[in-house]
């Protein structure tokens, strides 16, 4: 087989994950860390990252698993946000016999509406729109979640706090 590494276009191809955002705040590093000593975590497996850091151009594009959801209640892996740009997210049910069933369950905030999601979906997230906090409910089985957005380089304006976000997601 030959080295695909020394072929022309190799710098489109991608087999590892690259991370491309930005230092989250110290409201979010304490969120993680007070879910933590609560034993409440996702595990996860980040699949792939690109921007135009990664690879000058591209747009945004994340792929990541989610394969077990530790502790009760939502675990929240995001506060309230939004960006200057659309968003759009894809959660996929990994049960080939029934892929609509997320196999699990995603709690998200959309502006003031909450939803629960046990299916899998695509959202559409206009720039500007707040969103969050977003967690994990349930991971029965893995989740594939993907991310992308109609920008270059990844950047968002910061709104909630920890203990908001730790409020709305009870």
């Amino acid at each position: 087989m030959e080295d695909i590494s020394k072929m022309k276009n190799s710098r489109y191809i991608f087999f590892e994950y690259k991370d491309f955002l930005e230092p989250p705040p110290p409201e979010f590093n304490k969120l993680m860390e007070d879910q933590r000593k609560e034993g409440k975590y996702i595990k996860s497996v980040p699949m792939f990252g690109l921007d135009s850091k990664i690879l000058p151009g591209a747009f945004i594009l994340s792929v990541m698993i989610f394969t077990e959801k530790h502790g009760n209640g939502p675990v929240l892996s995001e506060l309230e946000h939004s960006h200057d740009f659309d968003e759009a997210w894809i959660f996929m049910g990994t049960d080939m016999s029934n892929p609509k069933d997320l196999g699990g369950e995603i709690d998200f905030w959309l502006e003031d509406d909450h939803f629960i999601i046990d299916k899998s979906c695509m959202i559409y997230v206009p720039a500007g729109m707040k969103r969050g906090p977003c967690g994990l409910s349930r991971c029965d089985r893995p989740i594939i979640f993907f991310q992308a957005a109609n920008e270059v380089q990844y950047s968002r304006t910061w709104e909630g706090t920890a203990e908001g976000a730790e409020s709305k997601g009870q």
